[in-house]
């Protein structure tokens, strides 16, 4: 009996999904195309008052037996095997040496999954990576894990299909930290899935 009601709550639900995705399409795709889990679909269909204030609760519940149902098709405990972390550079920033006036940029994280299904990630809002800045001497000079907004406890998660990757460019603002002459050590990490690092050079 609970496995029916389940079942009825799920195809109610996407039943609101099929409808607001056909009368609101031009409107909601592209903000849309970027949700990673169903809780994003559903606040979306709630900001835009789609789901009335008094179902929201209930779209809410809705939506954690979806959620469910999707973590149990995918593995959120891939093996270091399977998910493969790894740091390259754009090609017109392929000698990485820069003025102490411009921002370091040009860095790449690839997430990629090697394994033969697909895998739950997670990481924090606005910081699924992260970089380090060493000196010569090998001192740490720069965290981007101290900033503020990296703080946060919230998650987001995003499923990862079979050979599928996902890459992540990175921008050191001199702003925020400006760098002498000299060489650096970028570590750029995915915080509990890898990381990797580049050698820059600043004149």
């Amino acid at each position: 009996m609970k496995k029916r009601k389940q079942t009825i709550v799920r195809i109610a639900l996407c039943a609101v999904f099929i409808s607001a995705t056909l009368f609101t399409a031009p409107q909601v795709y592209g903000a849309t195309h970027q949700l990673y889990t169903t809780y994003g679909f559903i606040d979306l269909l709630i900001s835009r008052g789609i789901i009335a204030t008094q179902q929201v609760e209930r779209a809410r519940e809705m939506g954690a037996v979806i959620m469910k149902t999707e973590k149990s098709e995918t593995s959120s405990n891939p093996s270091p095997e399977d998910i493969t972390v790894s740091v390259s550079q754009f090609i017109e920033h392929g000698n990485l040496t820069y003025n102490m006036f411009e921002n370091i940029e040009g860095l790449l994280l690839t997430v990629k999954n090697n394994g033969s299904k697909a895998h739950t990630l997670d990481a924090k809002r606005q910081c699924q990576v992260v970089y380090r800045i060493y000196d010569e001497e090998d001192s740490l000079v720069y965290d981007y894990a101290d900033e503020s907004k990296c703080q946060t406890s919230e998650k987001v998660s995003y499923i990862l299909e079979a050979g599928a990757t996902r890459i992540f460019p990175i921008t050191h603002d001199v702003g925020k930290y400006a760098l002498k002459s000299g060489k650096y050590r970028f570590e750029v990490e995915y915080p509990g899935y890898g990381k990797g690092e580049r050698v820059v050079t600043v004149k």
